[in-house]
């Protein structure tokens, strides 16, 4: 596996890169960024050493969602791509099984998330057929459903489709 070294503002990735592989950090710290360099940036997570990032892009040949940037001088970084994953699967089972369990803490909360808008579908649906007007709760779900929203086109989803996998009708 081959290791890249940053220093401190160097972009290891920017969002809307074409993914290819995955980063384990061997040394320093690492930003992972929403609009990065931009005035509407925003700091979404630290990382340092022993943590990874970039892991969808080793599974799914698609978009980069976010920037990454290194935040001190000398940041290295092993580079893990589909070639070499299985040796780190191999050598690195403990890291392999974290990736997955924070990829399944992500479904679960978007499976939530999707859950919380069909909710509010059908509670919106329900109020129109009877001409009840819409409670204080459902004024709330929708509000949370367009903030969730919000922040899928923010990350890289540019419609409930793309958040969902092509479930959403």
């Amino acid at each position: 596996m081959d290791r890249a070294t940053f220093q401190k503002g160097d972009i290891i990735f920017q969002q809307g890169d074409l993914t290819h592989c995955m980063y384990d950090i061997v040394r320093g710290r690492v930003g992972i960024y929403d609009r990065y360099g931009t005035p509407e940036g925003k700091l979404l997570a630290t990382l340092g050493a022993g943590s990874c990032f970039g892991e969808m892009g080793l599974v799914e040949a698609s978009l980069r969602s976010a920037d990454a940037v290194a935040l001190e001088d000398g940041t290295e970084v092993t580079v893990v791509t589909p070639e070499t994953f299985s040796a780190y699967f191999r050598d690195c089972p403990e890291k392999v099984y974290g990736i997955m369990s924070q990829m399944s803490g992500r479904i679960r909360s978007m499976t939530k998330e999707y859950l919380t808008v069909c909710r509010t579908a059908a509670g919106m649906l329900e109020a129109q057929e009877t001409g009840n007007r819409e409670s204080g709760g459902l004024k709330r779900d929708i509000k949370r459903v367009c903030e969730v929203y919000a922040e899928a086109v923010r990350n890289g989803w540019r419609s409930f489709r793309d958040l969902h996998g092509g479930a959403w009708r």
